[in-house]
């Protein structure tokens, strides 16, 4: 069985630069440097590449990586690296990551990366660190794509003026074309919303999905400041629309969402 992997590999190589194939996946690079080495198992060392996975009519990328090939456990060692949001509708200046030292099944289309460096300079001035995830997934557009993805290790990012306005407290996700502000377990993420330079209205979520015209969250709590008072509610849906600068407050028909405002001015 693994002569036969390491043939099968061997023959992809010479033909076509290919490191794996198979009727749904193709991981292959963009040039013919590498060599043959034995480390206790045989293995292919490439110093210098650009590694490509095709599947299902679309394609992720690796840039300017190295690493090595396993051809008898057909597993991708790799170190370095960088990956970007391109096919997610994000400008590669703008949304990238750099890998540090990840591993990939090359029979599969999707792989994990610890410890990589995010850029977001449409959010943030500094770059974030946390794991990054990639999957391919067929008939996605940009507006549909949910790959590639970052999760930040830190759950106590600031963002000021995350729209015009609005402040941003918690920790971040990039989910294909979308921005995630999470919470977790103990502390939630929050939006600061303020009027004439002063809070005005908090919004404390799990989660809440960032997009340039809109912010919404499916169960949120929210106070509304006035002096020293204000109106509370333990779980709403929430949006907020940018170009108008309105926000919408849905009271649901399930759990805490029935329960109604209360007013601590009026004690009601």
């Amino acid at each position: 069985k693994y002569f036969a992997n390491y043939m099968v590999t061997c023959n992809n190589l010479f033909r076509s630069n290919t490191l794996y194939e198979s009727v749904s996946t193709n991981w292959h690079s963009d040039n013919s440097n590498y060599s043959f080495d034995f480390d206790s198992i045989p293995k292919i060392v490439f110093p210098a590449l650009n590694l490509v996975c095709t599947s299902k009519g679309d394609s992720s990328i690796i840039f300017a990586t190295k690493g090595v090939l396993y051809p008898t456990r057909q597993v991708f060692m790799g170190s370095g690296g960088k990956v970007n949001w391109l096919r997610a509708g994000w400008d590669a200046a703008l949304v990238h990551a750099e890998l540090s030292n990840y591993a990939i099944d090359v029979t599969g289309s999707d792989f994990t990366a610890d410890s990589v460096t995010f850029t977001n300079s449409t959010y943030f001035k500094q770059n974030l660190t946390g794991k990054y995830y990639d999957k391919i997934l067929a008939n996605v557009s940009p507006e549909t794509a949910t790959y590639p993805r970052f999760e930040s290790y830190t759950t106590g990012l600031e963002i000021k003026n995350i729209v015009p306005d609005v402040h941003y407290r918690g920790g971040f996700s990039m989910i294909g074309n979308k921005m995630i502000g999470s919470g977790n377990d103990v502390e939630d993420a929050n939006l600061y919303f303020s009027r004439d330079k002063k809070l005005f209205l908090k919004v404390a979520s799990k989660g809440f999905v960032v997009r340039k015209d809109k912010v919404t969250s499916d169960n949120a709590s929210v106070y509304i400041y006035f002096e020293d008072d204000s109106i509370y509610h333990p779980g709403v849906a929430f949006k907020y629309i940018v170009k108008d600068r309105e926000v919408a407050l849905i009271r649901g028909e399930e759990g805490k969402s029935k329960s109604p405002y209360f007013d601590s001015f009026h004690q009601v």
